[in-house]
């Protein structure tokens, strides 16, 4: 496993722990778990571009359920392409 595949999953992780801490994907604006779910989206970006978030976005809406997939699309809207 490579360090970016590493990195990946333990974003994956992150994820899915904010979603059951917060249960949301999309917490107000200005608070920790939103600013970590854009930093996360970048970090994702950064490392496989697109088509990682894309894979990353699969993993966490089938461990948290479509209505918080859903969510996570409109939290990452304009980060490294993505649009919800």
């Amino acid at each position: 496993m490579s360090n970016n595949d590493t990195n990946a999953n333990e974003l994956v992780n992150e994820l899915i722990a904010i979603a059951d801490d917060e249960g949301t994907l999309v917490p107000p604006r200005g608070t920790e778990a939103r600013g970590r779910i854009m930093t996360i989206a970048n970090a994702l970006n950064e490392i496989g571009g697109h088509d990682l978030m894309l894979e990353v976005h699969a993993e966490v809406a089938a461990a948290v359920g479509g209505t918080l997939g859903r969510e996570l699309e409109v939290a990452w809207d304009g980060i490294g392409g993505w649009w919800s």
